[in-house]
């Protein structure tokens, strides 16, 4: 039977856990995924179907953004936004309701 529960990954960190970002997310009762996803293939792979992506480091292109499921948000918590493509974002929000 498949996990309908909404999906929340966190794509990649340099952290020593990521307790803090499972207890966030699972409080609203989402499945919680991390990878360590480093190419525009494996974030995209990551990010298929989920509503809530924490990136730190790892590119977030348009194709990562088509495949996230409607309704998500995309949370950059690192140093400024140059791996996430906000041109692209503009672009597939709009009828997606992405929130970047």
């Amino acid at each position: 039977m498949a996990d309908s529960r909404p999906k929340a990954v966190v794509t990649d960190h340099s952290f020593p856990d990521v307790q803090q970002e499972r207890e966030s997310v699972t409080r609203f009762r989402a499945r919680f995924e991390t990878y360590q996803s480093a190419s525009e293939t494996e974030v995209a792979e990551a990010v298929n179907g989920a509503k809530v992506v924490l990136a730190q480091l790892a590119p977030v292109s348009r194709w990562a953004l088509e495949v996230m499921g409607a309704g998500g948000i995309v949370v950059c918590y690192s140093v400024g936004v140059d791996n996430i493509d906000l041109a692209a974002g503009r672009r597939v929000r709009q009828g997606r309701d992405i929130q970047l």
